[in-house]
């Protein structure tokens, strides 16, 4: 689901740890306001689906909160590479209850 601000909402992880992840693009306006292409909002809906499985993926291996954010940090920036969007310009919020 793509919110008018940018934001893309995944559903929640399929495990008994549910969490939602939030894709925020930022534009480099001077005013600070939210704009993504159309084919920037497609293409994050794909990425999306492939960092949702990295992030259950360690969420499965249980690891150390400050390593798996680490891990989690450098696994969404190579995604993103891949995918040619700047790492810069994104930010990762996870939230799990």
């Amino acid at each position: 689901m793509i919110t008018s601000t940018g934001l893309i909402q995944v559903p929640s992880l399929p495990l008994s740890t549910t969490g939602i992840i939030f894709l925020l693009i930022q534009s480099r306006d001077k005013q600070k306001t939210l704009r993504t292409t159309v084919y920037q909002k497609v293409s994050l809906i794909m990425i999306s689906l492939q960092i949702f499985l990295v992030i259950r993926k360690i969420i499965i291996t249980r690891r150390q909160p400050k390593n798996r954010r680490t891990n989690l940090n450098m696994a969404v920036a190579n995604l993103l590479k891949k995918k040619k969007i700047k790492p810069k310009n994104v930010k990762l919020f996870t939230k799990t209850k």
